[in-house]
């Protein structure tokens, strides 16, 4: 079958089917990135808290309390 779209000039007849190529627009291809391009992104999006981005675990674990020997 030889590729078909609407947009085309002397398509074959053929019966009528909803999804039929020569009722489809034609498609471009995928864009081909540069062989050394990156297009990782590194960000959470909407779930980042830029308030407490840089605080670190000893600034809201350690209270400097003494050790509880008891959970040793």
């Amino acid at each position: 079958m030889p590729y078909c779209y609407a947009s085309m000039d002397r398509k074959p007849l053929m019966p009528y089917t909803p999804n039929a190529f020569r009722s489809r627009l034609a498609v471009d291809d995928a864009p081909v990135p540069y062989k050394n391009a990156s297009t990782i992104e590194f960000n959470d999006g909407i779930h980042t808290c830029h308030k407490r981005r840089f605080q670190t675990t000893n600034a809201t674990v350690y209270t400097g309390e003494p050790c509880d020997p008891r959970t040793v």
